[in-house]
């Protein structure tokens, strides 16, 4: 009876009429909203969503720019989403100030081209040149805070990323 609870072994729309049957309500481990999912099978939902707008920005860029192009994602699970799913469309590693990730730093990135996922377009114009917004991620049923992202692309870095890396750690 609790196996459907915690193993992702039915399809979503029964899921929910098992849940609601039972009279459970989602629930989450962090301090964001939820969703019509508890956090468990919501951080399941929307990767191939998410990794494709951002594959479709970054195929529009000019060739020039793709080349020297990184991506900036919000937290680990859009930057593994990008390093594992985004690996076979070509997509570059992702860079991201969350947890592990920022240990891995900037590598030889100059981040000349950012396409950032989410964040503030203030900070953005603040740190680029040139910013636009690009897109806008719509996962379905991922975490809610995921869906409704905006897409941007940063060009011609205000500062050195080498400069700025420090100050885009956050655990949070």
């Amino acid at each position: 009876m609790a196996a459907p609870l915690a193993l992702p072994i039915l399809p979503i729309p029964s899921l929910l009429r098992y849940t609601r049957a039972l009279g459970q309500r989602p629930a989450t481990e962090e301090r964001n909203g939820i969703g019509e999912l508890d956090q468990f099978f919501a951080d399941m939902q929307g990767w191939d969503a998410i990794v494709s707008t951002i594959d479709r920005t970054y195929e529009a860029l000019p060739p020039g720019e793709r080349a020297v192009a990184r991506v900036f994602a919000p937290d680990y699970g859009v930057a593994g989403a990008v390093d594992v799913l985004g690996r076979r469309l070509g997509l570059p590693p992702a860079l991201s100030g969350h947890n592990s990730y920022w240990l891995w730093g900037p590598g030889r990135s100059r981040g000349e081209v950012i396409i950032s996922v989410g964040g503030s377009e203030d900070l953005l114009r603040a740190s680029f040149e040139r910013v636009e917004r690009a897109g806008t991620i719509e996962c379905g049923r991922c975490m809610p805070y995921e869906n409704h992202r905006p897409i941007f692309v940063g060009r011609q870095r205000r500062r050195p990323l080498a400069e700025v890396w420090p100050s885009l750690k956050h655990y949070d």
